[in-house]
């Protein structure tokens, strides 16, 4: 088995993988500057379950009842 065989398959060796992110910030990943939703994605994120939201409390943040959009431009609408 060559090397780039080896690198796709996957060795189970019973320890535990922690991923750690790039350093760059959500907001440069997302590519976005909407407060409302990066903290939305932010708090549905959340690593501690504790901390992380339910269905419902995710359904009552700010971004999906608050935010005020235009409507969709005319040329998008079905």
């Amino acid at each position: 088995m060559d090397n780039s065989e080896t690198s796709k398959r996957r060795v189970r060796t019973g320890k535990i993988q922690i991923l750690v992110p790039k350093r760059s910030s959500l907001k440069h990943r997302l590519r976005t500057n909407d407060v409302y939703f990066l903290d939305f994605i932010r708090w549905l994120l959340e690593i501690d379950p504790a901390k992380r939201p339910t269905a419902r409390e995710a359904m009552s943040h700010p971004f999906l009842t608050e935010a005020k959009y235009p409507d969709i431009p005319y040329k998008y609408r079905k």
